[in-house]
Formats: structure tokens, sequence, C-alpha cells
């Protein structure tokens, strides 16, 4: 999750109503969904601010969405999860 501050954000509850089922807005690469427009919008600035750390590079004034990006591709780099069989085959052998 990405830093602000140096420390994760905690998300937003997701609200509901008598049915169980939520209304309003929703923040796609977070998945919080907002009743209120007002602070939906005041998350979504906040989000779109550069100001947020990838926590695994250490990558700094970046948005909320560049970071999370950013820390899956680093995620992809260090498990090795994206090489193709027929690649780590031709390594190998």
């Amino acid at each position: 999750m990405p830093l602000l501050n140096g420390q994760p954000i905690e998300r937003v509850p997701s609200p509901a109503n008598a049915n169980g089922r939520t209304s309003g807005w929703e923040i796609r690469f977070t998945g919080e969904k907002f009743d209120d427009y007002e602070k939906y919008i005041e998350r979504l600035t906040r989000y779109r601010k550069p100001i947020w750390t990838c926590k695994h590079t250490g990558r700094t004034c970046l948005t909320y969405e560049q970071a999370l990006l950013e820390e899956r591709a680093e995620a992809h780099l260090t498990t090795g999860i994206g090489f193709s069989d027929m690649l780590v085959c031709a390594m190998l052998t």
C-alpha cells in the first residue's frame, strides 16, 4: 500500500443501506465507496496529488495510483511472476 508521510492510509469503510447494497461513488483503484459526494471528491483529490511514496522502491512525488502500480510492478520483479514458461525452460536448459 502506498505511503503518505511514511505511513499507510486507512481506507474508508463502505457504506451500506438497509438492503446491504452500496450506492454512491466508488474510487476504482481502492474500491472505497462513498454516499457523500463531497467526501468522495475530497478523498479522490487527495489520491490524485503527487504526495505518495512507493513503499518498495521509496520513490516519492507519485499519485496514489502511480505508487500502487509501481508497487505491483516491483512485486512482480521480486517474486519472479510474469516470466513465461518457455522463457524459464530456455533459461534452465
